[in-house]
């Protein structure tokens, strides 16, 4: 049940109020909840980001591939299930489903294109390998690098700013307790 039905309207106005404020200033930032949690934030280090630098420069000619390979599989099923679906739930179940046809159809087909081009059964079993190896590496590649942004700019943030919004965090929460 909704906490806010209960018989205190106006320390839910306020609440969600003081929600709306803290998520709006994470937005302005660029910061998810998440970096505020203590155990995210102080794995926010010199070292841990030199590391995830490194692994960015090593990874982005397989994530380059991985894109070029499989993105029109990844997108098409997408566009589909927004256009054929009424209902939000079932857009994931059409997308899904598209997807994993679609993507089977054009994996063959890129391999075709390959063995055409290359004649070489040892370029083709590398290349029908590499793109279904490159395309979870894609994937996993730009969450990584969309939180390792984040992480960045959390990094950058001042000690002051960080206090602030950490005290704000807390705060709420504990606000929310006592409802």
């Amino acid at each position: 049940s909704d906490v806010c039905s209960s018989d205190l309207p106006h320390q839910c106005k306020e609440f969600r109020h003081d929600v709306k404020v803290y998520f709006d200033e994470l937005k302005k930032r660029g910061l998810r909840d998440r970096i505020l949690n203590p155990d995210d934030h102080r794995k926010v280090t010199g070292a841990n980001m030199l590391f995830h630098m490194l692994f960015f420069i090593t990874g982005f000619p397989l994530w380059v591939f991985g894109v070029i390979t499989n993105y029109i599989p990844y997108k098409v099923p997408y566009v589909i299930a927004r256009k054929v679906t009424k209902n939000v739930e079932f857009e994931a179940s059409v997308n899904g489903t598209v997807g994993v046809f679609l993507w089977q159809i054009w994996w063959l087909l890129q391999s075709l294109v390959v063995a055409l081009v290359f004649r070489n059964w040892y370029v083709l079993g590398a290349f029908m390998l590499l793109v279904p190896v490159s395309g979870i590496h894609a994937q996993a590649y730009w969450t990584y690098l969309k939180r390792f942004a984040g992480a960045l700019r959390w990094w950058r943030t001042s000690a002051d700013d960080k206090k602030r919004l950490q005290r704000t965090r807390i705060s709420l929460i504990e606000k929310f307790a006592q409802m």
